[in-house]
């Protein structure tokens, strides 16, 4: 199944997608904000492709919900809503900044960033000076929508930024190693070191880009000495849970075959980690369940041949599938077993796998544009049996309730 496209033509560094906002970092030294939920209403107002419009870009999570999936049973329905989905497939969808202007909410400047991460209303990003934190997703009646007053947090320069579902954000920071910045109070341990107010050394060993395997962090390295560092759940006399720093895993502890003797690339999130050497796909799941004290909580699932037609920078992963960035272009292994390529060198790609309703979409930032892609198959997946992609889970809390409401409203 062929995913939906939305091209914007313009030069761009960096995106984020939050809470029915597009925050779009520009060459120029420019943030714009948009509001997301008008810009595919004025896409939609062109055609008659609404539903498809916005259950692909307003509202992911709408395909996963148990009455939906009753309607997709009847063949007749499911053949009506692929015929209008294969319409707006052969629809070629390209806009300007000119015709999204009245979009347009918010525009202040700002330095190029290294990476960026929006978590509970703050984004959070590095330049070349350190590692910052502003609010974000101000009112619209403030004149900023990000804070102009950022608090540094380091003064290190960071690679990558990472939040968790729980309050605590991964920062790679190449050879100064891997980072924990922790935005709320928590009860913690003494293990870790507090280098700065809220911020803890995990490891000093080199740390690329790293995600949260649940509770534990995964840090990737092209040189073939990724780690997992092993946080575990304990309770106290209270029948309080805290999360407490176990152990390092190295990857060659868990790599097997022809791919311990080769350099291989690997990268976790959730409950998938995976591992590329040549031409080989290795997939593991992460189980949450077994005990901490076992070694075996890495379960072997496949071992799959790719096609690389260059060299592999960078892999990641989201409820649709995997995403592998080459060189010169970027291979998505959908979660229906289907591969979909992007061509182009890519400035920088986002997925968005800790949001509710954008956790099918890829964006792609290439010379002179950023293309928005929606991949809609992954509700029609058994979840725990499939290879690649990690498994959707629907949030139930509270909190997550209200979040799907203000995004909806924007």
């Amino acid at each position: 199944m062929q995913p939906l496209k939305i091209t914007l033509l313009g030069n761009y560094y960096d995106c984020q997608l939050y809470r029915g906002r597009l925050y779009l970092w520009t060459f120029d030294g420019d943030l714009c904000i948009y509001d997301w939920n008008q810009i595919i209403d004025t896409i939609i107002g062109r055609g008659e492709d609404w539903l498809t419009y916005r259950y692909g870009y307003k509202d992911g999570r709408y395909l996963y919900g148990s009455k939906t999936k009753q309607l997709f049973e009847d063949e007749e329905f499911k053949q009506i809503v692929m015929r209008r989905y294969d319409q707006t497939l052969g629809r070629k969808c390209v806009i300007t900044e000119e015709e999204i202007i009245e979009c347009l909410i918010g525009k202040q400047q700002a330095t190029l960033p290294i990476d960026t991460e929006i978590y509970n209303s703050t984004l959070y990003y590095a330049t070349d000076k350190g590692l910052f934190c502003a609010t974000a997703h101000r009112p619209m009646s403030e004149k900023y929508k990000v804070s102009t007053k950022p608090r540094k947090l380091w003064d290190a320069r960071v690679l990558n930024i990472t939040a968790n579902d729980y309050p605590q954000i991964a920062v790679s920071a190449g050879s100064e190693g891997l980072y924990e910045f922790r935005p709320s109070a928590q009860n913690l341990e003494t293990v870790l070191q507090e280098i700065k107010p809220q911020l803890y050394k995990v490891s000093e060993r080199f740390s690329l880009f790293s995600n949260y395997v649940y509770e534990s962090i995964y840090s990737s390295s092209l040189n073939g000495k990724s780690y997992v560092s092993m946080f575990r759940f304990d309770r106290d006399s209270q029948e309080s849970y805290h999360r407490v720093f176990d152990k390092y895993l190295d990857e060659k502890e868990f790599t097997s075959g022809a791919m311990k003797e080769k350099e291989v690339l690997s990268w976790g999130i959730r409950d998938k980690v995976y591992q590329v050497s040549e031409k080989k796909l290795r997939v593991l799941r992460f189980d949450k369940w077994r005990e901490y004290g076992q070694d075996n909580r890495l379960i072997e699932l496949a071992e799959m041949d790719m096609d690389m037609r260059s060299r592999l920078i960078r892999g990641g992963a989201a409820s649709f599938g995997n995403v592998l960035e080459f060189e010169d272009y970027i291979l998505v292994l959908q979660s229906d077993d289907t591969q979909y390529v992007i061509p182009g060198e890519a400035t920088r790609w986002r997925v968005y796998p800790r949001s509710i309703n954008y956790v099918n979409q890829l964006h792609v930032i290439q010379d002179d544009r950023v293309e928005f892609y929606s991949f809609n198959h992954d509700s029609q997946v058994d979840q725990q049996a499939k290879m690649n992609g990690i498994e959707y889970y629907v949030p139930t809390s509270k909190g997550a309730g209200r979040m799907y409401e203000e995004e909806m409203r924007g």
